[in-house]
């Protein structure tokens, strides 16, 4: 019963991730066009910024936990885990605590993502170490991830879409 648009999604998701069902896969049926390009836009994210995996996991669980995306959240535990992310620092974020986390850039990338879903921007002070820590390229990808992962939880919100 799909559309060839849709058709086209489900193959190209297919083809480049491997998944074309569940979370926002299955919204983005509704809206082909979206669709393909989100795609394309949230695998460049997941696989190809300029963030390592464990910094990368520490931000998608930081956006998920501010928005209680539980799709987002159950998604990225065995993420996180699999990046080396120990399961305490996991449920310090879970619960909306001071995480300890192993390494300074899994620390700024929380800083950061938190900020930027607190403050809608950051300071001076978190900027500048997020730059020394990162460089700015990658403080580009961070902002564009936590700003898709938002996107993401908002239309698995509002659509209800549960873990």
């Amino acid at each position: 019963d799909m559309t060839e648009p849709q058709i086209a999604l489900r193959d190209s998701m297919t083809e480049g991730w491997k998944r074309a069902s569940g979370g926002p896969f299955d919204l983005w049926y509704q809206s082909p066009e979206l669709g393909m390009r989100s795609h394309r836009l949230a695998h460049y994210c997941r696989f190809n910024s300029k963030l390592e995996p464990d910094v990368l996991e520490t931000a998608i669980l930081t956006v998920a936990h501010y928005w209680s995306q539980p799709y987002e959240w159950t998604t990225h535990v065995p993420n996180a885990l699999a990046a080396g992310i120990p399961q305490e620092v996991i449920d310090a974020i879970d619960s909306g605590g001071t995480p300890i986390f192993a390494t300074v850039e899994q620390s700024v990338a929380h800083d950061v993502a938190r900020e930027i879903l607190e403050t809608r921007t950051l300071s001076a002070e978190t900027f500048d170490r997020a730059v020394a820590i990162f460089g700015e390229p990658a403080l580009v990808d961070l902002a564009a991830i936590v700003g898709w992962y938002t996107s993401l939880a908002i239309q698995m919100n509002i659509f209800d879409v549960g873990a």
